[in-house]
């Protein structure tokens, strides 16, 4: 499968990045390469996130990493990323 970043998740990880960098450039750098991986390994099995307990849409699934909620969709052979945002924030403003 092929992962698309929409705009709106590339600007949160460079807010995640800057946001953790004010204490630790190393510690923020270890962070945005996780979220990117476990985007990558996704792509295997793009349906084992879960569905958004805010959200009605089957097709809007997400994972996590450390505090992090990845929030996803699937179309056809695409997963597009579409928001990444600190776990305790919901999701329904943000999409």
């Amino acid at each position: 499968m092929t992962i698309e970043w929409t705009e709106t998740a590339r600007q949160d990880l460079r807010e995640i990045r800057r946001f953790i960098a004010r204490d630790s450039k190393k510690y923020a750098a270890r962070i945005i390469a996780r979220i990117r991986e476990a985007v990558e390994l996704m792509s295997a099995l793009p349906d084992a996130g879960h569905w958004l307990p805010e959200i009605e849409s089957r097709n809007i699934r997400e994972i996590n990493v450390t505090s992090f909620r990845i929030v996803y969709r699937t179309r056809g052979e695409i997963i597009q990323v579409l928001t990444v945002i600190h776990g305790a924030q919901n999701v329904d403003g943000q999409l």
